[in-house]
């Protein structure tokens, strides 16, 4: 892991990005699953229900429901299953 006394955050981002017009979200935690259920939500559902989305889903949908336990207060589980089924 990279330490920094100070950060330029455009040497990171890139040179043509606008600064004005971007968002920069930093969040400190001691897991390394911390902020796992965005990246979940987003693979787990998509927006049209082609085949191609819907057999892309079905493995986040099985690995939410396996483990249910953590993200029961992010997904409905029913819809997990219904998501699994399709």
């Amino acid at each position: 892991m990279e330490s920094y006394s100070s950060l330029n955050l455009q040497s990171i981002i890139g040179k043509n990005t606008s600064l004005e017009n971007s968002k920069v979200e930093l969040i400190f935690s001691n897991s390394r699953l911390s902020g796992i259920e965005k990246i979940v939500s987003s693979l787990a559902i998509y927006p049209y229900g082609c085949i191609e989305q819907t057999t892309s889903s079905t493995i986040p949908n099985v690995i939410i429901k396996q483990f249910s336990n953590l993200f029961k207060d992010i997904f409905d589980l029913e819809n997990v299953d219904k998501n699994i089924k399709a």
